[in-house]
């Protein structure tokens, strides 16, 4: 289905992985499928959710600790103004803290 008709918009959600500090929020830069740094998933982990994350420079397995949903702006590049539908889906930003095992805290 073509987008740029005003067809179904993808069902795919762009998912951003970020880890508390003092300092701010970390982000955790994942190399995803498309050249960006998210992870294009169907199916967005929820709160308490274990996930691997295959980071350029680090990575390991965290927890979802918060979500917050980014819609995609009308009149970006992602959903050009005068069409129906955006080109790709909406950002899951995923505060995340490393995953500790129950037998290893």
């Amino acid at each position: 289905m073509d987008t740029q008709q005003g067809a179904a918009p993808p069902a795919y959600v762009r998912c951003r992985f970020h880890v508390p500090t003092p300092d701010g929020p970390r982000h955790i830069p994942v190399e995803g499928p498309d050249g960006s740094d998210c992870l294009l998933t169907v199916h967005p982990p929820a709160v308490g959710d274990v996930v691997r994350v295959q980071a350029k420079h680090s990575g390991g397995d965290f927890v979802v600790r918060r979500r917050f949903w980014e819609p995609v702006p009308y009149g970006s590049r992602q959903w050009p103004a005068g069409n129906q539908v955006p080109y790709c889906g909406p950002v899951l930003q995923l505060e995340v803290t490393p995953y500790q095992p129950e037998g290893l805290r």
